[in-house]
């Protein structure tokens, strides 16, 4: 069955609308479908990382936004990727997202507060360890 992008949109939006109430389960399954519908597209595999890192699953959360990366480089992966690995301790993948995040053009409604979270912990990270929380 083919869908329309109207009607991706919209699971795409129920994916969201059960990520934003606490239904995880529900979101992965929902989003798990849809990577298959719509297999070249980021959205899929950059949601279904973020509940990966929502859930401590920072390998899976990793991998599922290296996937959506490389469909398309949004900022949005880069944020997961660079949090999930900032979770395993891979300080220096971390970093070169966060910078790279943090000195993007805004090109885009809705980067800035990406951009603001990725400056937060790229300071954090630059902070020496003795003053870290």
């Amino acid at each position: 069955m083919a869908y329309d992008a109207d009607e991706l949109q919209a699971l795409y939006d129920l994916g969201y609308a059960l990520y934003q109430a606490g239904a995880l389960t529900d979101a992965r399954f929902l989003w798990e479908g849809v990577s298959q519908i719509d297999p070249g597209a980021e959205t899929a595999f950059r949601l279904l990382g973020l509940i990966a890192r929502d859930e401590g699953r920072h390998e899976d959360a990793i991998a599922l936004a290296r996937a959506a990366f490389e469909r398309e480089p949004t900022p949005a992966a880069a944020l997961i990727r660079a949090e999930a690995w900032l979770a395993t301790g891979r300080f220096g993948e971390a970093l070169r997202d966060l910078e790279r995040l943090a000195l993007a053009p805004p090109v885009a409604d809705g980067l800035t507060p990406l951009r603001d979270r990725a400056a937060a912990l790229l300071a954090r990270l630059r902070r020496p360890a003795q003053t870290r929380p």
